[in-house]
Parts: C-alpha cells; sequence; structure tokens
C-alpha cells in the first residue's frame, strides 16, 4: 500500500509505522488507505516538506488525534 503511495521514498520500517497509523485513521479498506496516503503525499509536496517522513506521521497523527479535522 504505502511504497507504492509514496514513490519508494521510505525504508520498509517507515512504512510499516505509516501504515499502522493509516490504519487507525481509515480502517482497512484498501482503496479508502490508498486514497488517504495519496493525499497526505500530495500535502507533503504542497508543504514542500524537507523531513517528509517527519511531517507525514505528524499530519497522521493529528487525523488521530482529531478526526473531525481532517484536511
Amino acid at each position: 500500500m504505502g511504497d507504492v503511495a509514496c514513490d519508494n521514498e521510505f525504508s520498509p520500517k517507515q512504512i510499516r509505522i505509516i501504515q499502522d497509523l493509516v490504519l487507525r485513521v481509515v480502517g482497512s479498506d484498501p482503496l479508502k488507505c490508498c486514497h488517504y496516503l495519496i493525499h497526505k503525499v500530495h500535502l507533503l509536496d504542497y508543504h514542500k516538506a524537507k523531513n517528509r517522513y517527519s511531517y507525514l506521521i505528524k499530519m497522521i497523527n493529528n487525523d488521530i488525534k482529531n478526526p473531525d479535522d481532517m484536511q
């Protein structure tokens, strides 16, 4: 799931962490997970995040804590 959406820019360990967090946000539907992750990667591009992994984790954790505020 995550390696394709993220264009293989993260390590396998980072992908597992991202996947676990994404599952907490959108559940286990692969299509929803993929759409969610693609949207977040687009936000990384938009914000020109330098540490893309940390920024992605921060965004996902924010969605976990505040599901009504998801971008």
